[in-house]
């Protein structure tokens, strides 16, 4: 019986790099499509330990577009998201093929990652199964992977508008496995560990403010233009703690502006 995929790429948002030490830094060891953020923009096609590498620098700003045109860029059966802070484990070339190739209706596979400094606890994968919407919204972009030819086809791409360096500083992840639900991708989770990722300080979170509740609220509005109440009351209902800053009060009113702004401007902020 012929596998469904034989080639994976790692698909890389990153920023500011100056070399290729990058490469080794997150242990590449599949082919690859990197997309640095930085002055200039320039293309580099080269090999690394016989994989080959297509490396972009790039003027753009955002992680989903960057997410983006590494996925116009790609080439192979698998792909994995990858973020400049993670350190992918050894052989998980060979981990995706085998859960790819065992899974043949599988169009994205969620896996696990772990916390190098421990500071971030996430939901451990236990059992391989398919998943559904009141599961996967659950995961990040840091912990898939899918099959490239189900994704192009069906038309699913990151939403420029938000993440860090967009105009919302995050929710493309959300986004994006929503949108991949609604086309009827097919998930299945994976007990596997494919990388460990530094949680550090985050590049965009700057507590539970006024202006993050804005920004949740127009995430809800990207989601459901018509049902972002919700939502906002399942947010309230399960992470009401994360509103002691300003009030739950507050809260909701922040979000409810944040989703009118953005159903009124489409997300465009002067």
């Amino acid at each position: 019986m012929t596998n469904r995929a034989n080639s994976v790429e790692a698909l890389v948002a990153t920023m500011n790099q100056t070399d290729f030490s990058l490469l080794e830094k997150i242990s590449l060891q599949s082919g690859a499509v990197i997309i640095n953020q930085c002055d200039h923009d320039r293309v580099f096609r080269f090999s690394y330990h016989g994989h080959p590498v297509i490396w972009i620098d790039s003027k753009d700003r955002g992680v989903a577009k960057s997410r983006n045109l590494a996925l116009i860029h790609s080439s192979a059966d698998i792909c994995v998201l990858v973020d400049g802070d993670e350190t992918l484990r050894d052989g998980y070339p060979e981990m995706l093929l085998d859960a790819f190739n065992q899974n043949p209706k599988m169009d994205i596979g969620v896996f696990n990652i772990e916390s190098i400094n421990g500071i971030r606890k996430r939901f451990t994968i236990r059992t391989e199964k398919r998943l559904y919407k009141t599961e996967i919204l659950r995961y990040g972009a840091a912990r898939v992977a899918f099959f490239r030819s189900s994704i192009v086809k069906k038309g699913i791409f990151f939403n420029i508008c938000f993440g860090p360096g967009g105009t919302y500083p995050f929710g493309e992840d959300t986004l994006f496995i929503h949108q991949a639900f609604v086309k009827k991708a097919r998930f299945y989770s994976l007990p596997i560990t494919l990388a460990d990722i530094d949680d550090g300080t985050s590049s965009w979170f700057r507590g539970f403010d006024q202006k993050h509740f804005e920004d949740r609220g127009a995430l809800f509005a990207a989601l459901s233009p018509k049902r972002y109440w919700l939502w906002v009351f399942q947010y309230i209902l399960r992470h009401g703690a994360n509103c002691r800053q300003i009030g739950i009060r507050q809260a909701i009113k922040a979000m409810a502006r944040g989703a009118k702004s953005f159903l009124t401007t489409k997300g465009v902020r002067s």
